[in-house]
């Protein structure tokens, strides 16, 4: 009697091979056990800065102007509007938001 043929395997249907994505690695589980062991202190509670400001997607910018994603993108791509570029992605910051509302404005 011969035994069984099993079928062939993937590499992602062995276990142990790929790691969920929301599991933490052991490392990951040491840094916070020692940060989780430190005793806060006046330092770790900072104000927020201008360097620690959300950026807006085209399309969260969009939705906050109530204006289309294509006619930010195209006024930013000709520098008709504030922008910023982290590398090739395009970004918004809130003092962005609030000039390009401020240049439709009319007295």
């Amino acid at each position: 009697m011969t035994p069984p043929k099993r079928k062939p395997t993937t590499r992602r249907q062995r276990p142990g091979l790929r790691r969920p994505l929301n599991e933490p690695r052991e490392s990951d589980l040491d840094q916070t056990a020692e940060e989780s062991d430190r005793q806060p202190c006046a330092a770790d509670e900072q104000p927020p800065s201008a360097e620690s400001q959300i950026l807006y997607t085209p399309e969260e910018a969009a939705a906050k102007l109530r204006v289309r994603p294509s006619w930010l993108r195209r006024k930013a791509s000709t520098r008709a509007i504030p922008c910023r570029f982290i590398g090739k992605h395009l970004r918004f910051a809130d003092e962005d938001l609030r000039h390009i509302a401020g240049l439709s404005s009319q007295n």
